[in-house]
């Protein structure tokens, strides 16, 4: 696991939010990859990745390097690990959100999974208007934390940030208030995180061919 004290309690509905590029999805392999060496089951419904796309980064993440075609058993190997612990909803795109929210409360009540990952907010929820958006996201993450708490499961939610305005650069530290949409998203939730890619650091990094430049500051 990626932090080995590391709890994500049940019950309880986590938002991860971040730009694109900052790295949602990785972080939700991993921290999925994680509870699974705990035993715990998962399910991941992602409508941004396909699901071979997503298995593939795993199997990255499990054994820290990318595999050569000859490596075909760990392959395996990995799947008969994954027997019962992972599971994942076959759909990319847009999707009703009644079908969604269905398979989450399915993958926590019927398969057991103590974490659902749902990535993300935007493929569930839409409007005309910015009031009816607010209204389909408040919707959609009220949902998700009731299924959480009646099932005891621990759902996780990606959401975007909102994009810059001229007085922002793009080192400024985001926080809650930059999730895109309604204020409901994190004030319903239990955690939010917010994933952020310093990418003036990794440049300087770069340019000193060194990936540990000034990341101590």
């Amino acid at each position: 696991p990626i932090i080995p004290r590391f709890r994500l309690r049940k019950g309880e509905l986590t938002i991860w939010a971040g730009g694109n590029g900052d790295g949602k999805s990785a972080m939700m392999s991993q921290i999925a990859l994680s509870m699974m060496m705990r035993g715990d089951s998962i399910c991941m419904l992602s409508f941004e990745m396909e699901p071979q796309s997503t298995i593939l980064q795993m199997i990255r993440m499990a054994y820290g390097r990318r595999l050569s075609p000859n490596e075909s058993g760990k392959v395996e190997k990995f799947f008969d690990w994954c027997e019962k612990r992972f599971w994942i909803y076959r759909n990319r795109g847009a999707i009703d959100p009644a079908y969604a929210l269905d398979a989450v409360a399915y993958a926590a009540a019927v398969k057991g999974c103590a974490h659902v990952f749902v990535d993300n907010l935007m493929m569930l929820a839409g409007g005309g208007s910015s009031d009816q958006l607010f209204q389909s996201q408040r919707k959609v993450v009220d949902t998700l934390k009731r299924i959480s708490v009646e099932f005891s499961a621990h759902i996780h939610l990606v959401a975007h940030l909102r994009k810059l305005n001229s007085n922002q650069t793009a080192n400024e530290l985001p926080d809650r208030y930059s999730i895109s949409g309604s204020a409901d998203i994190s004030n319903l939730a239990d955690n939010v995180v917010i994933v952020f890619r310093n990418y003036k650091k990794e440049k300087e990094a770069q340019d000193m061919k060194t990936k540990n430049a000034g990341w101590a500051s």
